[in-house]
C-alpha cells in the first residue's frame, strides 16, 4: 500500500492510501534445505581435527521486477528471481 494518497470526500480533500502495484499471486514462500555434517576426534594429547561440510540451498528468492511496456506507471510487481547455493 503506498501512502500520501489523496482523495474528495464531499468538498474536502482527505489523506488516505491506495494499492502501489499489482499483486503476483503465483509466489509463495522462500524455501530453504540445510545440511550440515561434523566429525571431531582427537588422539595423543594435544592433536584434535575437525571436518565439517555445510551446504544450504534456497529455491523461490524474491526480487522487485520493473514491468514492461505501458505498465511503467506502475510500481515494480514483486517475483521470484531463481535459486542460491551455497
Amino acid at each position: 500500500m503506498g501512502n500520501g494518497e489523496s482523495y474528495v470526500f464531499g468538498q474536502n480533500v482527505s489523506q488516505g492510501a491506495a494499492p502501489s502495484g499489482v499483486p503476483n499471486k503465483s509466489i509463495t514462500w522462500e524455501k530453504t534445505k540445510i545440511t550440515n555434517f561434523g566429525i571431531d576426534f582427537g588422539f595423543l594429547k594435544d592433536f584434535d581435527v575437525t571436518f565439517d561440510v555445510f551446504k544450504r540451498n534456497t529455491e523461490g528468492i524474491l526480487i522487485t521486477a520493473p514491468l514492461p511496456g505501458v505498465f511503467r506507471w506502475i510500481k515494480c510487481s514483486v517475483s521470484e528471481f531463481g535459486k542460491c547455493e551455497e
